[in-house]
């Protein structure tokens, strides 16, 4: 998926699919021109810890690191 196209969707809870086929549901988000995904729950509880600042989570915070181009299609689930 094209980055531009995939801003749209940073931060909030979507489904996921992949390349590969699996179909993942979580959250994706942008730090230091990288872009990351965990679970809603996880997500949430970050941006409570860290007051909303990406820049601040440290790697060991940071579930898995994806390229936007392994991403075939997005669908929103929550705002």
């Amino acid at each position: 998926m094209d980055i531009k196209d995939l801003t749209t969707y940073l931060g909030n809870h979507c489904r996921f699919k992949f390349r590969n086929g699996k179909d993942i549901y979580g959250v994706i988000w942008e730090s230091n021109a990288k872009f990351f995904f965990s679970s809603k729950e996880r997500h949430d509880s970050l941006l409570k810890k860290e007051g909303g600042m990406y820049k601040t989570w440290s790697p060991i915070d940071l579930f898995d690191q994806i390229n936007p181009e392994d991403i075939i299609q997005v669908e929103r689930i929550a705002r």
